[in-house]
């Protein structure tokens, strides 16, 4: 594997990410009890999950700085990711699971969408049972970095 260094985080993730992880667990907060309230057949809609926007972790100079820390490769397989898909900007832990680390510039990868979307996906077992986490629904947010992962991340 490549030695990675990672480069400062942007001013938008650094000023604003607290912000948005706090907007994002309200949001998720809501939902969780919104979906009981359906299950109960209390209200007629199935609530739609929220997720992180792209638009705020990909914000100006995320691809950039990702670029220049992993050139033209995956961080998973090292391939020319040009040359076999799409760059995507990959959350190690996934958001999906730990939404509290959606924003955080620790937590960003560049990755294949081959190695994104097709192998990891928003899968991230963990020692020692090997078995996929999953969050609360009463504290969806409840997962930080402190766990014990199987996976590597590729900066350390």
């Amino acid at each position: 594997m490549i030695h990675v260094e990672r480069v400062p985080s942007t001013q938008a993730l650094a000023a604003n990410g607290a912000a948005w992880t706090a907007q994002l667990c309200a949001e998720l907060l809501n939902y969780n009890t919104e979906l009981s309230r359906f299950e109960r057949g209390e209200i007629p809609l199935k609530p739609k999950l929220p997720k992180a926007l792209k638009e705020r972790y990909g914000s100006a100079g995320v691809r950039p700085a990702l670029k220049r820390m992993f050139g033209t490769k995956c961080c998973y397989c090292e391939a020319k990711v040009d040359a076999v898909s799409h760059r995507h900007i990959e959350h190690f832990r996934p958001e999906s699971v730990y939404p509290r680390l959606a924003y955080r510039w620790s937590n960003l990868l560049f990755a294949c969408e081959r190695c994104n979307s097709t192998h990891k996906r928003d899968r991230f077992p963990l020692a020692p049972d090997g078995k996929q986490p999953r969050p609360d629904p009463g504290n969806a947010c409840e997962l930080d970095d402190t766990d014990d992962r199987l996976l590597i991340d590729p900066l350390q």
